[in-house]
């Protein structure tokens, strides 16, 4: 239609008049919807309801230069029922030919021009060209919530998250998401101060399509624009989610669409093993590398130095690499820290008094991806290594 849509000056007879301006002016007509054939007015635009059959709206016998008609389907019924455009006297786009309207929820403006060229169809639309929002339909995960707009599928163990329905860039078509490998078990030796375990592998989204945040503590350069939302289709996307290493053992991988993170590399006495962060001591992490790093390095120096997590590197001295707080399930929970090597236990510069320090010979958290602590021999009494958490998958992604 040519200009917008004025102040309804005729309210009373349904009709809505367009805004002033001269030839090319309609008027839409709400008080009558057409249901049988009819002959169209100039300036009149027409809903027309083919619910009960075809039928034919008529165009003007003698229409003047300028003259416009508008015609719309009523109830997206034109691709079962058709609306027949009767030519009358006058050509439609040079054809001496009646036009057809026959799909859903087509609507059509026409303007005469001339006796030549007859009547030009000026505008032509229907219900697919208007972006309505549509939005993501999938199942999968051992537990679904919802936060606001927002639907959470989270794995903690195997499984499939099934894309039913795609949506559009209106409403949803694309996902959040964390991946987070199983930790590594710490260094065993309860004789000799061990590295502890070094964080799952995290990767993940970083939320503002999803609502929530996600943060290192304290954040790092390298995480500060994690990956964007990672568009789905209408398809089962395969879940791995990876268990924790035993003592001394890497974690398992876990893995959703294209995405995979790495095990954290055990502890060791001398050198850590490699992974999402490494172990300590000294295991190289982000291993094998992405961008960003899913990780860190374990840490050096004497006494069996921590893991490394996705928050930093393991510290000399058996101190653990931070994790990050994420709010991916509304709730924030820190994932993939680097675990305490058996050096924690004394105080820096390796002084033979013990500290403070505690988490010496814990487990890390099912789900969490955290390292496991390494083994200390002194001072008495000793503890043994200890696993690493399992990892956890989790979705998110506009649901309405």
């Amino acid at each position: 239609m040519s200009g917008t849509i004025g102040d309804n000056v005729y309210r009373a007879s349904g009709v809505i008049a367009a805004a002033a301006g001269g030839g090319g002016a309609i008027s839409w007509d709400t008080s009558t919807i057409q249901t049988t054939g009819f002959t169209a007015e100039a300036g009149i635009g027409y809903f027309c309801n083919t619910t009960g059959g075809s039928f034919t709206a008529t165009l003007p016998a003698s229409p003047t230069a300028g003259d416009m008609i508008g015609l719309k389907d009523y109830l997206n019924t034109f691709d079962s029922n058709s609306l027949a455009i009767g030519r009358n006297s006058k050509p439609i786009e040079s054809e001496t030919m009646d036009a057809v309207l026959q799909v859903e929820g087509d609507e059509a403006t026409l303007i005469f021009m001339d006796d030549t060229v007859g009547w030009k169809i000026i505008s032509h639309a229907k219900k697919e060209d208007v972006a309505f929002p549509t939005y993501i339909v999938a199942t999968g995960g051992d537990c679904v919530s919802t936060c606001g707009s927002y639907k959470i599928h989270k794995f903690t163990g195997p499984g499939a998250f099934c894309v039913s329905s795609v949506g559009n860039a209106a409403g949803s078509n694309s996902v959040c998401y964390m991946v987070v490998a199983g930790g590594g078990g710490g260094g065993p030796s309860p004789t000799s101060n061990s590295g502890g375990g070094g964080g799952g592998g995290w990767r993940g989204s970083n939320g503002t399509a999803g609502g929530y945040t996600a943060a290192c503590a304290p954040l790092q350069p390298v995480l500060t624009a994690p990956a964007p939302s990672i568009p789905v289709g209408a398809t089962p996307y395969p879940i791995t989610v990876g268990g924790g290493g035993g003592v001394p053992s890497g974690g398992s991988n876990s893995s959703a669409f294209p995405i995979t993170s790495t095990g954290g590399g055990q502890g060791n006495p001398s050198t850590g093993g490699a992974g999402g962060s490494g172990g300590g001591a000294s295991g190289p992490g982000n291993n094998p590398p992405t961008d960003p790093p899913q990780g860190n390095n374990g840490g050096g120096g004497p006494g069996g130095g921590g893991g490394g997590g996705i928050g930093g590197a393991g510290g000399s001295y058996g101190g653990g690499g931070n994790g990050l707080i994420s709010c991916i399930t509304t709730s924030p929970v820190g994932y993939a820290g680097g675990s305490q090597g058996g050096g924690q236990r004394w105080s820096p510069p390796w002084s033979p008094q013990p500290t403070s320090k505690t988490g010496i010979g814990n487990a890390g958290a099912a789900n969490s991806g955290a390292g496991g602590s390494g083994g200390a021999g002194s001072p008495s009494p000793s503890t043994s290594g200890s696993g690493g958490g399992s990892g956890i998958v989790v979705i998110r992604y506009k649901y309405q």
